[in-house]
């Protein structure tokens, strides 16, 4: 025990001299400066979290500067005395980063910036960076006040947008043969490994998604299904957002569902049976168009409705009457084919006449609709008065 004593003593004196050597070194040659602690990295206050953004898109992004302390004196004996540092003051800082896009006007300097999102779809980062601008260390003073710049944490920037896979339309419940009444939308550019939250926000009434509902969620899948309900009066009066859980932002589309809309009448054409059975058969024409004044692209089912009785224009008259059909026609020219009657009926048929004749016998109303063949299902295009005539059938 004594030993260690003696030992511990002599440790003591000697480390008691190193440091009033460095002391008395210290005070006849100056103290030297150390660029420690590391710079406090600048905070992004905006945005505050990740974020989805649009192709394009302007993102304000705004920070607080970092700050920095450099250390006098430091010693094996001794901590040393902590100064503030000045930031830099040179317009070079604080400087944003980001993986991808640009910076409006060239510009990524200062504490409010702004970042234009690519045009290419899929996740960045965006960081900032801010550094010290060195105070001059003085004779007889020595070291470094120059520390390296330091990075703020990184905020995640989600670039996407919203597609649908095709056009949608709405048949009044029923379903067209070649014609879609349900779709499916994508938000392209963020990877499916998220929870994506979709909403209507805009045509509740013309469209729900695959629950039914006018939102819903879907996990680890960027794709959502949706059906329709109505027709859209507006181009792009169907609007639906989609969020991304733990993001902020969103993302947006405008679209419409096509619908049967019209009727054009085309010029009517009259042939005459050769074999006298029924006089005559008239072909009274139309194209169809949906409710933006374009002709369907595709063919489509249709089918009329009567809406009346026979009305007899002639004394007389004991024409008889079909029932409601239906077929499928070609959108952009199609025809009813009306013929006349046989010949033991009062009064007796013609063949077309040049000029067409006059002499009406019977007429009654009814309406068209597309989209089924089924008489009176489906969405009204047309409503009309079918009139014979002794020669002839039209629509008036």
């Amino acid at each position: 025990m004594k030993r260690k004593r003696i030992f511990s003593s002599h440790w003591l004196a000697l480390t008691i001299g190193v440091c009033l050597l460095s002391v008395v070194g210290a005070t006849a040659f100056g103290e030297v400066w150390s660029a420690n602690p590391a710079p406090t990295p600048p905070t992004i206050t905006a945005p505050s979290g990740p974020l989805l953004v649009g192709p394009g898109e302007n993102v304000t992004c705004t920070c607080t500067r970092g700050s920095d302390k450099d250390t006098l004196g430091a010693s094996a004996c001794e901590p040393g005395v902590q100064y503030d540092d000045v930031m830099a003051t040179n317009g070079n800082y604080p400087e944003w980063v980001a993986s991808g896009g640009s910076w409006l006007n060239g510009n990524n300097k200062g504490t409010s910036v702004v970042w234009v999102a690519p045009t290419e779809l899929g996740e960045y980062t965006i960081y900032v960076k801010d550094d010290d601008l060195p105070t001059a260390i003085l004779p007889p003073h020595t070291g470094s006040r120059n520390d390296s710049p330091a990075s703020s944490a990184s905020v995640p920037a989600l670039v996407g947008n919203i597609t649908q896979d095709h056009d949608v339309w709405w048949f009044n419940g029923c379903d067209a043969h070649y014609y879609s009444e349900a779709g499916t939308l994508t938000l392209n550019g963020p990877s499916s490994s998220h929870t994506f939250n979709w909403t209507v926000a805009q045509g509740t009434d013309k469209i729900d998604f695959s629950n039914g509902l006018d939102a819903q969620t879907v996990t680890n899948s960027n794709s959502v299904g949706f059906e329709s309900t109505g027709a859209s009066v507006d181009p792009n009066d169907v609007k639906v957002e989609v969020t991304v859980t733990g993001v902020s932002g969103k993302a947006s589309k405008q679209f419409r569902i096509y619908a049967p809309k019209s009727l054009t009448h085309l010029p009517d054409y009259d042939e005459d049976l050769p074999d006298l059975k029924w006089g005559y058969v008239s072909y009274i024409c139309y194209s169809i168009q949906n409710q933006f004044g374009s002709t369907l692209p595709w063919a489509v089912e249709v089918n009329e409705q009567w809406t009346s009785d026979k009305i007899p224009d002639y004394p007389g008259m004991d024409w008889t009457r079909c029932d409601p059909g239906g077929g499928m026609a070609a959108p952009y020219g199609w025809d009813d084919e009306c013929e006349g009657e046989i010949w033991s009926r009062t009064p007796t048929p013609q063949h077309p006449q040049n000029p067409i004749g006059t002499a009406k016998v019977y007429h009654w109303t009814g309406d068209w609709y597309a989209g089924s063949v089924t008489p009176g299902e489906g969405v009204k295009v047309l409503s009309v008065t079918w009139q014979k005539y002794r020669d002839h059938c039209r629509h008036e």
